[in-house]
């Protein structure tokens, strides 16, 4: 089974018609179809499949029968007779060459493609010194080249908003993370869910010291500016999501990761929840593709109803419940073991359950070596800690959450 520590959430934008087409033999019926609404038919079968514009996601629903709709997960289900507690796993073999996919509604629209032509050379820094940012910061040789400007017009005016190029695996430019006073957002047709903005990755390093991700590009260039006694923090590579992490750029990450001849992965993502749930996801994303021994997989869904986690856990059940128990991750429930999964826990929505989960997934999947949390002791991101430093003359330094709590007679590697 391929790893994946996963929202469910991220499968709803996975397309309906062609899971539909490609694994259930379905067709279109394009004299009966929209552009706001695809008609599928299978035999008898009929379903209606939308796209909601704003999110993203896709959803359906038999008008023959009302207990038939949702999204990809719900299709899924339906057809496979399954329920979601205790078969995460096989709900991931079914949908895994779907992960992250998001395709356009209408299959005969062209892709409209990010115009690079928008893109300028950077001189105006303004925002980077608003927010704390120095020009030896960003015009060190790590960053040089990889902030632009972008050329935005309209029939009144037209002015630059400042832009971090996002690139795909194979270095071509699909898309702008842009920021200006008051506004942040991804430049028009960017293609964010398979791509990273990337500094000093073509500088000819040899040897790597860090890879360094976060959400934000003004993330890394704080904790750049901050990190004043980081040895050789001119061999960094520095990787950022452009927001929220998406399963796509999870695997990005991974190949550009692997690529690089894996070096050590700091997860400087945001101190908060959501900051949390994309150090897990990194880590989980790192470990090696075949279940061996010593190895783990955990999977993780987000309860609507209850607003809490459900963890389903691929290994040495009682090793990592032991593992779980001492880094103080608070169960609220213990499903049953099954075929599928080892172990599945539901615990609460808090910065301590997933500062224990991301431990044991690293100490369990022996990745002590080769990934670390780096967040400041100060702000909840790397740019609020740069602002207090500078505002307060607060020194702020690293939290390196490593350490693990892991002896317990009888529970041995």
């Amino acid at each position: 089974m391929e790893n994946k520590f996963v929202d469910f959430n991220w499968f709803k934008k996975i397309n309906i018609v062609d899971l539909a087409v490609n694994k259930y033999g379905f067709t279109i019926n394009r004299s009966k179809s929209t552009s706001n609404a695809i008609q599928i038919e299978n035999g008898g079968e009929r379903i209606i499949v939308r796209q909601n514009k704003t999110t993203g996601e896709y959803y359906y629903n038999n008008p023959n029968n009302v207990s038939d709709k949702g999204d990809s997960i719900a299709f899924i289900c339906h057809r496979e007779n399954l329920s979601i507690k205790g078969n995460t796993g096989k709900l991931m073999d079914l949908l895994r060459s779907d992960i992250g996919s998001i395709p356009t509604m209408i299959p005969e629209k062209p892709l409209e493609i990010f115009n690079t032509s928008k893109l300028y050379p950077c001189n105006n820094f303004s925002y980077l010194h608003n927010r704390n940012i120095t020009k030896k910061t960003y015009n060190s040789n790590v960053f040089l080249g990889s902030i632009k400007s972008y050329l935005v017009q309209t029939e009144l005016s037209q002015f630059y908003n400042l832009a971090f190029p996002m690139s795909d695996y194979n270095n071509n430019v699909v898309g702008a993370d842009l920021r200006n006073i008051n506004f942040k957002g991804m430049a028009q047709n960017s293609i964010k869910d398979k791509s990273l903005w990337v500094a000093n990755i073509d500088k000819g390093v040899e040897d790597v010291n860090n890879v360094v991700i976060a959400e934000s590009p003004v993330d890394l260039l704080s904790h750049y500016q901050l990190d004043q006694n980081m040895i050789n923090k001119e061999n960094n590579v520095y990787l950022s999501t452009g927001g929220a992490i998406t399963a796509s750029q999870q695997l990005l990450i991974q190949k550009v990761v692997n690529k690089l001849g894996n070096p050590k992965v700091l997860c400087a993502t945001d101190n908060d929840l959501q900051g949390w749930v994309y150090a897990c996801n990194i880590a989980n994303s790192l470990r090696s593709d075949a279940i061996t021994v010593n190895e783990h997989q955990f999977v993780v869904m987000e309860d609507k109803r209850t607003d809490n986690f459900i963890v389903n856990i691929k290994g040495k059940a009682d090793y990592i419940k032991n593992l779980l128990v001492l880094n103080n991750v608070k169960f609220l429930a213990k499903e049953s073991q099954n075929a599928v999964v080892d172990l599945c826990i539901e615990f609460k929505r808090d910065i301590e359950n997933l500062r224990g989960l991301f431990k044991v997934i690293v100490y369990s999947n022996n990745l002590s070596e080769k990934v670390e949390r780096s967040v400041p002791l100060v702000g909840k991101d790397w740019n609020e800690a740069l602002s207090i430093e500078v505002n307060k003359s607060k020194k702020v330094t690293h939290f390196f959450d490593n350490k693990i709590e892991s002896k317990s007679k009888g529970f041995e590697l």
